[in-house]
């Protein structure tokens, strides 16, 4: 799935910006989105989700600078499909 966010400018209307590869011209991805489904002692499953930056992460940035609640994922997920 292709992460992109929207961008408000100045003439008040929304853009997308992304870099395109070759001849064919095929989208880079902006972010991209990780889930982690994980199942507790209990046997019932939880869920976390990050939406992270396709660029260079420093090695000492913490996983929850990254992570989002399970309503946004779906509303940025809907806005794509």
């Amino acid at each position: 799935m292709l992460m992109t966010f929207f961008r408000k400018e100045a003439d008040g209307k929304n853009y997308i910006r992304y870099q395109v590869l070759g001849k064919n011209n095929v989208a880079v991805p902006t972010h991209f989105f990780k889930v982690i489904v994980m199942e507790s002692e209990n046997q019932k499953l939880d869920m976390e989700a990050y939406v992270m930056p396709n660029a260079v992460i420093a090695n000492d940035t913490p996983l929850n600078v990254f992570q989002v609640t399970k309503n946004i994922n779906k509303s940025i997920i809907s806005k794509r499909e």
